[in-house]
């Protein structure tokens, strides 16, 4: 197993640590992803404490501001489409595309079964048109969670929902923190009718840590799985992410590829993903008269895998100038592979105040190559 020392980057967007790079991936010559033979797992070390605090960078006011060492370039955003309503009034809290349907699937959250947030809240899941915004139909799930990762396979045998289902609802025996597979149906769903009628299976990795989600880079077989982490004591709360692959979720091994431990809380995450040698996260805690919190701004950041440091940022203020009345809110990051397997990033934007919500969905095209 290949070890990255343990040290802490004082770099934009928060004090990062890279933990571990088990069996690295390699990005070669057009960004192409190279995995090395996978050697025996050998238990996860544990995970590192607070890293220090540090000085945030501006992030700049168009593209990235690249390192020498990026391993990946953005191309200019584009404005997809302004979805003008979805199946609840709130925000959206994560977005994912499937190219293969024409769709997007933009997730939300209400009150649970207690009537209020608290301990759990229920996840919505609206299907859009991606051709003009139209929301489908839409698919409540009692206690399911917060909204921010998941995914969605087109498969022969129908539309399926991979999520961490955070409740353990009256008919749910107690469970809780499962990470779930589940047909996509529209109409509300505790989790018994789920696992009686909707082909819920138990994914058969399952870390339990709370807020333990997921976003996948299908094409790669490439997951990301972040935590977040309480703050301890006088300590900041931090966040973990860590990179595995799609297939070892499914057998149930253990195998961390990577790992990032960041500085959260500020900054805001909004949305996170992964694409060949690269995190990505979304972050800031909106802007309000068409101002971005300073202390929290609207930035993506990028980081090497390999490595663990930070090689961009960006502010993209194309994507969240003042809408409506100037109030914005970054919502939900994910991986688009197109046509020709070169890879782009859906982001989210909830703007206009309560009531008045519009949702945005932009890309930002060729990423990494084939």
């Amino acid at each position: 197993m290949t070890t990255v020392s343990r040290r802490a980057l004082l770099l934009g967007g928060g004090a990062l640590l890279a933990v571990s790079a088990g069996a690295v991936a390699a990005v070669t010559g057009g960004g192409s992803l190279a995995v090395a033979p996978r050697p025996t797992p050998t238990p996860a070390a544990p995970r590192p404490t607070t890293p220090p605090p540090a000085p945030a960078p501006s992030p700049t006011a168009g593209g990235p501001s690249l390192g020498t060492t990026s391993l990946a370039q953005l191309g200019e955003p584009a404005r997809l489409i302004a979805v003008a309503a979805l199946a609840i009034p709130g925000v959206m809290q994560d977005v994912v595309s499937v190219p293969s349907t024409g769709e997007y699937f933009v997730s939300q959250k209400m009150s649970g079964s207690s009537g209020s947030e608290q301990p759990y809240e229920s996840t919505v899941f609206n299907r859009v048109r991606a051709a003009d915004g139209a929301v489908l139909d839409a698919m409540t799930l009692v206690d399911g969670g917060h909204g921010l990762g998941f995914e969605v396979e087109a498969a022969s045998d129908g539309t399926w929902i991979w999520m961490t289902w955070h409740g353990a609802g009256a008919d749910s025996q107690g469970r809780e923190q499962d990470f779930v597979r589940l047909r996509y149906t529209p109409g509300t769903w505790t989790r018994g009718q789920a696992d009686a009628q909707l082909g819920l299976t138990l994914v058969a990795f399952q870390d339990r840590t709370p807020e333990a989600v997921y976003h996948f880079d299908w094409v790669r077989d490439l997951a990301v799985e972040r935590h977040w982490n309480p703050p301890q004591g006088s300590e900041a709360p931090t966040e973990t992410f860590i990179r595995r692959r799609i297939s070892d979720l499914r057998s149930g091994a253990d195998d961390r590829l990577d790992e990032i431990l960041l500085r959260a809380s500020p900054p805001t995450t909004q949305g996170f993903a992964t694409v060949n040698d690269t995190l990505f996260r979304w972050l800031g805690s909106g802007a309000s008269g068409g101002v971005p919190n300073p202390s929290d701004p609207i930035t993506l950041e990028q980081y090497s895998w390999e490595t663990g440091q930070l090689v961009a940022t960006g502010s993209y203020p194309g994507i969240w100038q003042p809408w409506e009345d100037g109030t914005s809110e970054p919502q939900g990051l994910s991986v688009q592979r197109e046509a020709d397997g070169t890879a782009s990033l859906i982001l989210g934007l909830t703007t206009g105040v309560s009531g008045n919500h519009r949702y945005l969905l932009s890309k930002l095209p060729s990423i990494g190559a084939a």
